[in-house]
């Protein structure tokens, strides 16, 4: 793989400057996207100097036979947070409408039972732990709600995660993620990649993986047969170069494994830096530039908490086959609950209708369940 380098000297508002008319050199590269894979310092170049406007008739006629014709997923949910015995970040899926509030806090013995009443008429919940590791309680937590709940799909954890569970139970992580998924993980997330940058993400002061173990982490869930979601999280200072970078690495490990479902988007919302318009638009770029790149993963989502429906259907033109609304852990640094309260099912449905597009609910597996009844039956 030839990464771009990377100007450590560059500022987190370097990638701001969207470009609004393309440079010929882009649309001859907009053109040949469709009828080929494009190289780093070509998407690098894409990044520098194509137009929103460019890219979404590009993303259009590159996507559209892999996406589905004219429909996108969706899913939403709400968190129950435990305050002790693991770390590991879990999503519960069933089909059906959303009930229960957003956010709740319990002790792990309660769990199963606010998870069950969230889901009793079949919706969705995540929920997330966020003390001191130890595999033994993720293990008792999964097998417990597979108990509770056994037709839910369990999503969750992470390549952190199970990086810190490794180094704390002094096993392989290969062996940390096989009891995971013996226990009752039916897929990992990947939500926390971040930018996929060591200098980003610095290991040693964080305790999260460096770039390559992250990768490596991820192949091994594959392996075991555990399918995994990733992600791209902008504005941590980053340079361009590192985006892309980041967006290689997640394409060559596809190319290997097959083992992604879903790369993720997260969109700035609130909580972010200033407003600024620029931002929007340079998530909009980002998401276009991803669809593009990633030509070997299928489901392409747009993490929309707490912005405007405005964006979601400018995001759907621009490369998102999903919509999300929900994020594990929105809470402000006391930790109450997230200022905004997720969109249901219905809601982000109606987004994608009014995109034109058909709207398939789907579990937190990428796995398309039955249509959620209306909110008004019985």
């Amino acid at each position: 793989m030839t990464l771009p380098t990377a100007d450590d000297s560059a500022g987190s508002g370097e990638p701001l400057d969207v470009p609004t008319r393309s440079s010929d050199v882009a649309l001859e590269l907009l053109d040949e996207s469709s009828r080929r894979r494009l190289t780093g310092g070509e998407l690098l170049l894409l990044f520098e100097e194509a137009a929103l406007d460019d890219l979404e008739r590009a993303v259009r006629a590159a996507r559209s036979p892999r996406g589905g014709p004219g429909r996108a997923t969706y899913a939403v949910g709400c968190t129950v947070r435990c305050a002790d015995s693991c770390s590991l970040d879990i999503g519960i899926s069933c089909a059906g409408r959303v009930s229960g509030p957003p956010a709740v806090d319990v002790s792990p013995d309660g769990m199963a039972a606010v998870v069950r009443g969230v889901l009793d008429d079949g919706g969705r919940c995540r929920t997330g732990c966020d003390a001191p590791p130890r595999l033994d309680a993720c293990e008792a937590l999964l097998r417990d709600l597979k108990t509770a709940l056994p037709g839910a799909w369990i999503h969750g954890g992470s390549p952190d995660g199970i990086h810190r569970l490794a180094a704390s139970s002094g096993l392989q992580t290969l062996q940390v993620t096989r009891r995971l998924r013996e226990a009752g993980l039916d897929s990992l997330s990947g939500e926390g990649a971040g930018i996929l940058s060591d200098r980003l993400r610095s290991p040693q002061a964080t305790g999260r993986a460096d770039a390559r173990r992250w990768i490596e982490i991820s192949e091994e869930a594959h392996y075991l047969g555990l399918p995994t979601t990733t992600a791209l999280a902008p504005g941590v200072a980053e340079t361009q170069p590192e985006r892309v970078a980041h967006l290689l690495r997640l394409r060559e490990s596809q190319d290997r494994t097959s083992g992604y479902v879903a790369f993720s988007l997260r969109f700035r919302g609130p909580g972010s830096s200033a407003p600024d318009p620029r931002v929007a638009r340079d998530d909009l770029r980002t998401l276009a530039v991803s669809a593009l790149a990633l030509d070997n993963v299928t489901h392409i989502q747009a993490r929309l908490v707490g912005l405007d429906d405005r964006l979601a259907g400018r995001a759907l033109s621009l490369g998102a086959t999903d919509l999300d609304d929900f994020a594990l852990g929105a809470t402000d640094p006391q930790g109450a609950a997230p200022a905004v309260e997720p969109r249901s099912g219905d809601g982000l449905a109606g987004l994608i209708r009014a995109a034109g597009l058909v709207a398939v609910p789907r579990d937190f597996g990428f796995n398309v369940r039955a249509a959620a009844p209306p909110a008004d039956h019985p």
